[in-house]
């Protein structure tokens, strides 16, 4: 059995169900690898305790009858977890992707998606996480790092996963941190989207390369970056993004 596969035994995932009955095929197809599932409704009252007792590394939020409802509990998961959350959308609603952004989602899956795709996807997720924890272990930080570096006014802290912009700590989510952390890793180099989509999903992630100039809105947004006179996180149209050492 592959270190992923062994990974995938002992990896939770919480299933957020919104009715609309993508939830089901997406549960069928990630049992099917035999990833440990944890159903549960919408609605916040239970959930607490279920993400409590589940621990799950990855929460998929189904979208309901009402977007605004579940962008809603989106951001209450993210305020009481730090587990990887997806959105899981019956259809490819460019307004419903960047509401499940804007509301501390990590990456959204839109149906109709090729057979067992989901289930890739969580995989490349598996493995990637996996491979971190490895070099952990081994006393090799993912995002190695001599302590705090500073661009400005913009500090981050590797080690302790932590943002500030003149002395204000910023709350990101965890792919929000990767992105950043990828971009301060080479410091006043270009970065193309593929290295970043790389560096946060892994090399076999099969998503949408639109999703990092997503989360890189919403990043700089975060930051107080002007994105139509970005200081902070500057872009090479077309290419990639770049952080520089000095304003």
């Amino acid at each position: 059995m592959s270190d992923t596969a062994t990974a995938a035994t002992s990896f939770g995932v919480l299933l957020i169900e919104g009715g609309t009955g993508c939830a089901d095929l997406a549960t069928d197809s990630l049992r099917r690898e035999g990833i440990l599932v944890t159903i549960a409704a919408g609605g916040t009252g239970a959930l607490l305790a279920i993400v409590a007792k589940a621990q799950p590394q990855m929460i998929i939020v189904e979208v309901g009858a009402s977007v605004a409802d579940t962008m809603s509990l989106c951001r209450y998961l993210r305020s009481v977890s730090d587990a990887h959350i997806a959105v899981l959308t019956a259809g490819h609603d460019a307004q419903t992707t960047i509401a499940g952004f804007d509301a501390g989602a990590d990456e959204v899956f839109a149906e109709p998606l090729r057979t067992g795709e989901i289930a890739c996807r969580v995989r490349t997720f598996i493995g990637h996480r996996h491979r971190g924890s490895v070099q952990r272990s081994l006393g090799r930080a993912p995002e190695e790092s001599d302590g705090p570096r500073r661009f400005g006014p913009l500090t981050i802290d590797a080690d302790r996963r932590q943002v500030f912009v003149s002395g204000r700590q910023i709350d990101l989510t965890r792919t929000q941190f990767d992105i950043l952390a990828t971009l301060a890793r080479n410091p006043d180099r270009l970065t193309t989207r593929q290295e970043l989509q790389n560096a946060v999903w892994g090399p076999s992630w099969s998503g949408s390369s639109n999703n990092i100039d997503v989360h890189i809105g919403h990043l700089r947004r975060k930051l107080g970056d002007d994105p139509a006179h970005p200081t902070l996180v500057l872009n090479v149209r077309g290419v990639g993004y770049r952080l520089p050492m000095s304003h």
